[in-house]
């Protein structure tokens, strides 16, 4: 990652961070006929949601149940107590999506939701660099599996130094 692209995105809220690991999730997911998958919609749309919500505590518990890792995990080993937004149907069909994609869909999502996670409960600091870390991996992984990515510029409207580095609450219109 060269160090214009790092210090752009360290002035990006961690909002705009997620909209861009949203955005590029979206890219792959395209490029893999994943995109109009219902439960993939269905997971966009929580992801999306982080960039609204007002109380991303909330968000999180949401969140965790479409983990990969975690998925696959509890899935392969019957545990679905865990789950509390999925029922077993939807649990089922996210896993077999899930093992039938290739790992840079798995692993941006990962990512995705890292970004979401990263400052949920401790301070921001300087640039929240547990936000900054997976937002550069998910860039690198565009990159590397020469997927194009969306223009930093419409990410960057969304400024660090708003709200403690969160950035104000937006739709996600804002970002295209």
């Amino acid at each position: 990652m060269n160090r214009i692209i790092e210090n752009s995105l360290k002035e990006i809220s961690i909002r705009g961070r997620m909209a861009l690991g949203i955005k590029c999730l979206e890219i792959v997911l395209d490029k893999n006929n994943l995109i109009h998958k219902k439960d993939i919609k269905e997971l966009l749309t929580v992801l999306w949601g982080f960039i609204s919500s007002e109380r991303l505590d909330l968000w999180s518990e949401e969140i965790i149940d479409y983990d990969p890792k975690s998925l696959i995990e509890d899935y392969e080993n019957s545990n679905f107590e865990d789950f509390r937004f999925l029922s077993e149907v939807e649990i089922e069909r996210m896993y077999c999506i899930y093992k039938n994609s290739k790992s840079e869909v798995l692993e941006l999502i990962e990512l995705v939701i890292a970004i979401g996670t990263g400052n949920l409960y401790g301070g921001t600091g300087e640039y929240s660099k547990m936000t900054l870390i997976p937002t550069i991996q998910v860039l690198n992984i565009m990159a590397r599996n020469n997927y194009q990515t969306p223009k930093l510029a419409n990410f960057e409207k969304s400024k660090y130094s708003e709200l403690h580095g969160w950035g104000t609450k937006r739709e996600k219109s804002f970002f295209d």
